[in-house]
């Protein structure tokens, strides 16, 4: 059985059940961290071979991990939400009698949609303001850099409606 298959939980609450295309964005978004998880290894331990073996740095390396961690963090964030793996400190509301955890839940993931959605919105002038920044290596578009905190966000507000319904 795959990871996506498995129902979502709601911070202790009720199960989720999956829709066929937020499987599917899932199973997308899996690749996508796996790649970019995949691609920072890749890119340190043969910058490091480079400098050990042939005192050679890949100087491209850092410009790589860069893109790398920011859809690490902000589309794996995304992930982990979606599947409540995220770090959350619950000592208040595990402490609230049962009726009042579900509610308590509830409120966090409108927090979690509310700021999603400002975060998405205000970073767009981010987008536009990095798209004449060059990479001085790659020569890559800054908007590169950022687009994974734009994306990052649409996946939160999405799977905070999911967890909503």
């Amino acid at each position: 059985m795959l990871q996506a298959d498995i129902p979502v939980s709601v911070a202790g609450s009720a199960t989720v059940p999956d829709v066929g295309r937020l499987r599917v964005l899932d199973a997308a978004l899996d690749i996508v961290v796996a790649v970019a998880i995949f691609g920072e290894l890749a890119a340190v331990i043969t910058d490091v071979l480079g400098r050990t073996l042939f005192d050679a740095p890949l100087l491209w390396a850092d410009e790589v991990g860069g893109l790398a961690l920011t859809i690490i963090a902000f589309i794996g964030g995304a992930v982990a939400y979606r599947r409540d793996q995220h770090i959350a400190v619950r000592v208040l509301v595990d402490g609230l009698p049962a009726g009042l955890r579900a509610p308590m839940h509830a409120a966090a993931d409108w927090l979690v949609l509310e700021t999603a959605v400002v975060c998405f919105v205000t970073s767009f002038p981010l987008l536009i303001s990095r798209w004449d920044e060059l990479t001085p290596l790659l020569e890559m578009h800054g908007t590169w850099l950022a687009l994974p905190l734009t994306v990052g966000m649409a996946l939160l507000a999405v799977y905070a409606v999911a967890r909503l319904l």
